[in-house]
């Protein structure tokens, strides 16, 4: 059920599997492109009228489709409204599968390549553009016979280059700032005098980090639904006293998970452990990282936060979580 598929993408003369030789032999996606007249069977062609979409992915992603009308062929780049037919597949492996290297039926059987559109008309397609040895023997055939086509040349003068994509740089940019807000904003701080603070739900769970809603029931702590927003800030400063409970420094580890080898944004830069860890006087977990030897690291071992010298509001002021009978 497969065979078309592997017409399509390439024949191997006689089963033999050898990789297609030669000057039509390409290392890239756009030598393929940049070639298509040379792979071109007019005669096969006649009557014919498809579009073929090439959606190319991976190391060098690109499209552009082939358009035949009667026994002429005409390429573009960029994506077709309505095309005929088409493929989806890595460049690495269509590479391969261009010069004859990889199997195209197992690679399609192993999800390397995907067909879209109608598969009668791709099944045309395998006899009018060929690739691996059949593009090879074509393209000497009509090289030994003085009628090699002339490649589509494009305004520039260079044969089907890039130059008719336009581009134009993008840089992606948060250009605002947001407040921490009256809770963050206060767990931040805290951590700056080295504290840490939870805050009370009304069932009196604690919660670490502080949020103001309760997690349960995504209620708001305090009811700020009748003040201006300006004031907001006032509402909770009044209600803390009630509602920030300090917990901690030290806290039973819950679960963990090892970092063998930390990369350039990890917190410590030798192995260590991310842990959920329940500080003592709260009733929720808060992620950070356990300096630690792998052999002592387990669940319902005690730690206790350890200090950045320098602290500035944020959650590396606490540098880590260490053994406690260690610290």
């Amino acid at each position: 059920m497969f065979s078309w598929i592997c017409r399509l993408f390439g024949r191997k003369k006689s089963g033999d599997g050898k990789a297609a030789g030669g000057e039509l032999r390409v290392g890239s996606i756009r030598e393929f492109f940049d070639t298509l007249e040379y792979r071109f069977v007019p005669e096969a062609a006649k009557k014919a009228h498809i579009v073929f979409q090439y959606t190319i992915t991976g190391n060098e992603p690109m499209e552009f489709y082939a358009v035949i009308d009667d026994g002429k062929l005409s390429k573009h780049l960029g994506r077709h409204d309505k095309p005929t037919c088409g493929i989806l597949v890595d460049s690495d492996d269509y590479i391969q599968m261009i010069n004859g290297d990889m199997n195209p039926r197992l690679a399609y059987l192993r999800g390397k390549m995907k067909l879209v559109g109608r598969k009668m008309a791709a099944q045309k397609i395998q006899k009018m553009i060929l690739i691996g040895p059949d593009a090879e023997a074509h393209y000497q055939k009509m090289k030994r016979a003085g009628t090699l086509p002339q490649l589509q040349q494009t305004d520039s003068g260079s044969a089907a280059g890039l130059s008719e994509s336009l581009t134009a740089p993008y840089r992606l940019q948060f250009t605002y700032q947001r407040t921490t807000g009256p809770v963050i904003g206060r767990f931040l701080t805290g951590l700056r005098e080295k504290r840490i603070e939870g805050i009370r739900c009304p069932d009196g769970r604690v919660i670490v980090p502080p949020t103001e809603y309760d997690p349960a029931t995504g209620r708001p702590l305090v009811d700020t639904s009748t003040v201006q927003p300006g004031e907001a800030a006032d509402l909770w400063a009044r209600a803390g006293s009630d509602l920030f409970v300090e917990v901690g420094p030290a806290g039973t580890v819950e679960t963990w998970s090892w970092v063998h080898e930390p990369g350039p944004a990890h917190p410590l830069n030798k192995p260590f452990a991310f842990a959920l860890i329940r500080l003592d006087g709260a009733d929720s977990a808060m992620l950070h990282c356990v300096d630690a030897d792998r052999s002592t690291m387990t669940s319902g071992m005690r730690v206790i936060a350890e200090w950045n010298t320098d602290r500035v509001g944020a959650i590396t002021d606490i540098r880590c979580f260490v053994p406690e009978e260690a610290a």
